[in-house]
């Protein structure tokens, strides 16, 4: 359970620790509110106090580019070039022979994986429409 302050509850007249009600509508959850445990009375959530860090105007850097080193993240798109010896996988070959059940190399009469690569490749043949 989340630990939360407690908040004054006008209807109550007393502090409550609130908890999280949702508001569901059309049975979809359209969000969240806090409410009184006791009377169910909107609550509204205790204010957080002010810190120097919380005040300052440079953004804090994200966890992955704390993690990788890099002061900024990148801009641009990463591109990745694929190379002769990456075209040649078992689903673009001809002897490939894909059932519901298995895929099967009938050049080498054996279980392969779509993904694997095979010194023996031979491009599958286009078909003509």
């Amino acid at each position: 359970m989340i630990e939360m302050e407690k908040v004054f509850c006008e209807q109550c007249k007393m502090a409550r620790q609130p908890v999280l009600k949702k508001i569901v509508r059309n049975f979809a959850v359209v969000g969240a509110e806090l409410v009184c445990p006791v009377c169910g009375a909107p609550l509204t959530p205790p204010r957080k106090k002010e810190t120097p860090e919380a005040v300052s105007s440079s953004p804090k850097p994200s966890a992955l580019s704390s993690l990788l080193g890099t002061s900024e993240p990148s801009t641009q798109p990463t591109v990745l070039e694929k190379t002769a010896d990456a075209l040649k996988i078992c689903r673009d070959c001809h002897w490939c022979v894909f059932t519901p059940f298995e895929t099967r190399c009938s050049k080498h009469d054996k279980l392969v994986d779509p993904t694997d690569d095979c010194p023996d490749f031979t491009p599958r043949k286009e078909k003509k429409s």
